[in-house]
């Protein structure tokens, strides 16, 4: 941990830093397995978010404290500027959420006392930032992206009430607001509601510590937190001819077997394979309640009745992709799957 006193500190880090996880060149399936395998290792570790966040609250409660807002018609990068009720502000681009996660990131702290110069000297201008913090998510093939507006169409600052200058900047530097994508398309997954809804429920549970009262002040509407359940399907530098190959690998690992090549005592009737946990809803549906399904995977094999996959795995049977494309695939097992885990029978040794 580097307790820094100045932002420009920050780029000492380098020397022990952690090493982002690269984004993939290309990506298609379920945005829960994105967010789960290349997302939460990037992300900086709650204790570092809550101390941030502490000293950010406190240093909203002193005088005069300098606001960083995210540049407006008729505002230049890095000047300062006032509102009529006499409430500062510097100008910037993206670069204070990038300085903030690579410091965060790395388990760098603010000194008691110093957030007031720590925001003085944060970056405004993406130029500024390789000087003053440590290697960034965009080296690694990332994009910061926001959960909720950095601006709109509100552009004349001088109106602007103290409440709205903080919810703008609040916005601008937390790591609560801040959601990596990668690179490739950021835009249009970035615009997508689901995606920062879903980003946002999975924050309001990591960050839980501090989550209500950054929404608090940055005026986060908890509606926003609405795709949890939801399997979106986050695509990106894949063709469609690579999806339709995709399509024949997928039916190619599924080996159904016949009900006499697979029944055990005539209890499970239909078992297939897949690299992770999957329900295939082509399987499983025409089964009869009281009629047993494998799927075998590297991390085990698990069966089931039909009956209780429907009681136990509901979320996935209402689950938009399991209706809608016929299977879902878990990124990695989860807790409900435990019970039924088996021990295949192995032939003996010599036999």
């Amino acid at each position: 941990m580097l307790l820094i006193h100045t932002a420009r500190e920050a780029r000492t880090a380098v020397h022990t830093c952690r090493q982002l996880l690269r984004a993939p060149d290309a990506f298609h399936g379920p945005l829960e397995e994105l967010y789960e395998r290349f997302i939460v290792p990037n992300l900086p570790e709650p204790a570092a978010v809550a101390d941030f966040h502490r000293a950010l609250v406190e240093f909203l409660g002193t005088p005069d404290p300098l606001h960083l807002l995210r540049q407006v018609r008729g505002t230049e990068r890095g000047a300062v500027y006032e509102t009529d009720e006499g409430v500062r502000f510097k100008a910037t681009d993206n670069a204070p959420a990038w300085w903030t996660h690579a410091a965060l990131f790395q388990e760098v702290r603010v000194a008691p006392g110093a957030m007031g110069d720590v925001v003085a000297t944060m970056p405004a201008h993406l130029f500024e930032v390789s000087a003053t913090c440590p290697p960034t998510a965009n080296m690694a093939g990332w994009h910061i992206a926001h959960l909720a507006d950095v601006k709109d169409g509100y552009t004349n600052y001088r109106v602007w009430a103290k409440q709205e200058v903080v919810r703008r900047f609040i916005r601008n530097v937390h790591p609560c607001n801040h959601c990596l994508l990668p690179k490739p398309e950021w835009q249009r997954w970035g615009a997508d509601r689901r995606v920062t809804g879903f980003a946002a429920t999975r924050f309001a549970a990591r960050y839980a510590d501090v989550w209500d009262e950054f929404a608090l002040l940055a005026n986060v509407d908890r509606a926003a937190r609405s795709a949890e359940g939801f399997e979106i399907a986050y695509t990106y530098g894949v063709t469609t001819e690579d999806q339709a190959r995709e399509g024949v690998a997928q039916r190619r690992e599924l080996h159904l077997t016949s009900r006499s090549e697979c029944a055990s005592g005539g209890v499970v009737v239909a078992c297939y394979t897949a690299t992770r946990l999957t329900f295939r809803a082509a399987v499983i549906e025409p089964l009869a309640d009281d009629e047993r399904f494998r799927v075998v995977t590297p991390d085990g094999t698990f069966e089931m009745t039909k009956a209780q996959f429907h009681r136990v795995f509901a979320n996935v049977v209402r689950s938009v992709s399991y209706r809608e494309r016929g299977v879902y695939h878990y990124p990695s097992i989860p807790k409900a799957a435990a019970p039924f885990l088996i021990e295949e029978e192995r032939p003996a040794s010599g036999s």
